[in-house]
């Protein structure tokens, strides 16, 4: 019956005729007589090797061993089939050159603040507390860049947001150029709209896009600015983990505004975090203007050890540029709209940040009626397609960006994604309540570059909804007012957030 088989399947696949032929069986009589003489050895030597295996010593370090060896011949083969040349590498030089680059591009020198300078200089892992707009990620690139004997062969930049990444994929490639990859659910339309910038032809900026893309994938690039969701996948052993993984080795990991994620989700990065630590040698960067005492012990313990740098109170003082306005109202509420419709007239920025974007709809076409050509309304949020994002992020870049030479008068109304990484700075902000964190987020938006003496920043007292509704857990909106209307009318200090936060949670 054997061989009737044999030949069926021979017969239906032809493999014969390919020079591939199926494995032969020992004839029964050998069979039987093999299983009488030897049976009991071999099955005891069997389960001897079985359970070496199953002893860590022996089962971690060849498991590992192994995955990476795949995973490297992996990448080699697709390169190789890809036709790639050799992959391009970071410099082996100390942080200067980076500071020297940034300040070209800027047109006047750089001068590192003593939170980048203690950075530069550390070589473990790193937990960074610094106000907004006081140079976290130079902080980071300078920590990443501080080992000239051992340059880093991978730096991963993480961020929570596709816009951010987009704006980090932007400001690394002009720091680092072709050396940088973008790698997210739209990474290629967003890379498409940037090489349609420069190179005219849609053609072109599309073959440009996907050969990026690709190199991408193929873990060609030596940085790599993503989502730590996009670590997650190796895991979970998901399609290509095996490369993933042995691109890890000794990398450098960036984790930017870490509070942006669910509590759960949170700590599926952080036993991501412990995990490359331990099993790849990784070290990381986390950093943020704001770290609850909660977070900071969960992130110590995935950390194992790690050096904690804290901006200066003086440099904290001198980034006190916001005063805080507690507003009774939503939004929508006339008094209130008719203070954003009025700041717009009068030729100012003004931020409008929404929690879900069903509420930033409904503002972003009240304020487009009730303006008219007075000031530009743009809307941003994680619904729009890639192409339309794409662009309003580049027109509200270029009216109210960091460095805007063309600022005008412009209203943004946006949720959650403006609060990490966009590079711009608005006159004004009126936002619906939100935890603390994210609020300090998304007053770092609101003169950012210090162009201006106190702010104020508007906090609506509502709406709260009555059940714990997406995004925001109730508690947490009514523990942020709480916590603020002592500060009513008041500058922020942003040197007391941190306990501010601790007594929040």
């Amino acid at each position: 019956m054997v061989g009737c088989l044999r030949q069926s399947l021979d017969h239906r696949s032809g493999l014969s005729t390919n020079g591939i032929l199926p494995l032969s069986l020992l004839p029964a009589a050998a069979a039987i007589d093999r299983i009488r003489n030897d049976g009991a050895a071999l099955i005891a030597h069997a389960l001897r090797t079985y359970r070496q295996m199953l002893h860590p010593r022996w089962l971690r370090p060849h498991a590992l061993h192994s995955l990476l060896v795949r995973g490297i011949l992996t990448t080699a083969d697709h390169r190789a089939s890809a036709g790639l040349a050799a992959a391009p590498v970071l410099p082996a030089r100390d942080y200067t050159w980076l500071v020297d680059q940034i300040a070209t591009l800027r047109g006047h020198p750089m001068s590192l603040y003593d939170h980048q300078t203690r950075s530069a200089q550390t070589r473990g892992n790193v937990v960074l507390i610094a106000p907004t707009g006081s140079g976290k990620t130079e902080a980071a690139l300078c920590w990443a860049f501080g080992m000239p004997a051992q340059p880093v062969p991978r730096l991963f930049y993480a961020l929570p947001f596709q816009a951010s990444m987009n704006a980090m994929y932007t400001r690394l490639t002009s720091y680092i150029p072709d050396s940088v990859g973008l790698q997210h659910g739209r990474a290629l339309q967003a890379l498409y709209r940037l090489f349609m910038e420069t190179d005219g032809s849609s053609l072109g900026a599309w073959q440009q896009a996907r050969d990026q893309h690709e190199r991408t994938a193929l873990n060609y690039f030596p940085v790599r600015v993503c989502s730590p969701y996009q670590l997650l996948k190796a895991v979970y052993r998901l399609r290509g983990y095996e490369a993933l993984l042995s691109d890890c080795i000794g990398g450098a990991f960036i984790l930017d505004e870490i509070h942006a994620y669910e509590p759960a989700r949170l700590a599926l990065i952080l036993r991501l975090v412990a995990y490359l630590r331990a099993q790849y040698h990784a070290r990381f960067f986390v950093m943020s203007a704001t770290f609850p005492r909660l977070i900071h012990t969960v992130l110590y313990d995935a950390l194992g050890s790690a050096t904690a740098i804290r901006a200066t109170d003086d440099l904290f003082q001198a980034f006190q540029r916001h005063r805080l306005r507690l507003m009774d109202g939503a939004l929508e509420h006339p008094t209130i709209f008719c203070q954003i419709v009025a700041r717009a007239q009068s030729g100012e920025s003004v931020l409008v940040c929404c929690n879900t974007v069903g509420r930033a709809q409904m503002l972003w076409q009240m304020l487009r009626q009730e303006l008219g050509a007075a000031a530009t309304v743009e809307l941003l949020h994680s619904r729009l397609n890639g192409r339309d994002r794409l662009a309003r992020e580049e027109r509200v870049q270029r009216l109210c960006g960091l460095n805007s030479m063309a600022r005008a008068p412009i209203v943004v109304v946006a949720t959650q994604v403006v609060e990490v990484s966009l590079n711009i700075d608005l006159d004004t902000i009126f936002t619906d309540p939100a935890p603390l964190e994210a609020l300090i987020q998304r007053f770092g938006r609101v003169n950012r570059n210090r162009r201006l003496p106190l702010t104020d920043v508007h906090v609506c007292r509502e709406p709260i909804p009555e059940q714990n509704l997406r995004p925001y857990d109730t508690r947490l909106l009514h523990g942020t007012l709480a916590v603020l209307e002592p500060q009513q009318g008041q500058p922020i200090d942003e040197a007391a957030v941190s306990d501010w936060l601790d007594a929040l949670y």
